[in-house]
């Protein structure tokens, strides 16, 4: 019995380390094509490392047993300093967005979304799982507003139409790095508010 047990687990690891290098591979071919579209679109090793970047950081983040507030907060600070970097990046993302042409826009859609989908989507259900956030949201429909809420704080700090926009709803300019912290401070509140269990 002691060795049909050992066989069995001995089987188990071995998927799970074959499955691990499939993962691994599948993400390493992205990375590959990612860092090929934009060393043709002319962008330096600087430039694609930072965005390599924020890759790692919700890859960590999607692995570490953490509250959802705290990954939502590590996410915006990153968001602000990247933005401020690397504006460059973030017009093209943005150019990216509005392409006039159905099949790339679905490929284009496919390559950038797809990882943070399935990230924030998995962290909502997670939270669920544990009673951090209330089970009546839908995961996939928080992961998108949540990431909307991610792309036009991006847009905000990289884009003269979106920096003017932030004047007008807020009074005041978002460029300011005095301001990060208020910034940061009142998102956060904005999504506890949504997501969190009432007797949090």
């Amino acid at each position: 019995l002691n060795q049909l047990f050992f066989i069995i687990s001995v089987l188990v690891l071995a998927i799970a380390l074959f499955l691990a290098a499939v993962l691994l591979f599948k993400l390493q071919s992205s990375r590959y094509r990612e860092v090929g579209l934009l060393s043709a679109l002319g962008y330096g090793r600087r430039q694609i490392s930072n965005m390599l970047r924020m890759e790692n950081l919700l890859l960590g983040l999607a692995a570490a047993d953490e509250d959802v507030i705290i990954k939502v907060e590590k996410i915006l600070r990153e968001i602000i300093s990247a933005s401020r970097e690397e504006s460059t990046l973030i017009k093209l993302y943005n150019s990216i967005t509005t392409i006039n042409d159905k099949k790339l826009a679905a490929q284009f859609a496919a390559e950038m979304e797809s990882m943070t989908a399935g990230i924030y989507a998995r962290a909502v259900s997670e939270g669920q799982k544990s009673g951090e956030i209330r089970a009546d949201i839908d995961p996939k429909i928080a992961a998108f507003l949540i990431d909307n809420l991610f792309m036009t704080l991006q847009f905000s700090y990289a884009g003269d139409y979106y920096e003017e926009r932030f004047k007008i709803y807020c009074g005041e300019g978002i460029d300011r790095p005095e301001k990060d912290e208020f910034v940061i401070e009142q998102i956060l509140k904005f999504i506890k508010s949504a997501l969190k269990n009432r007797g949090e």
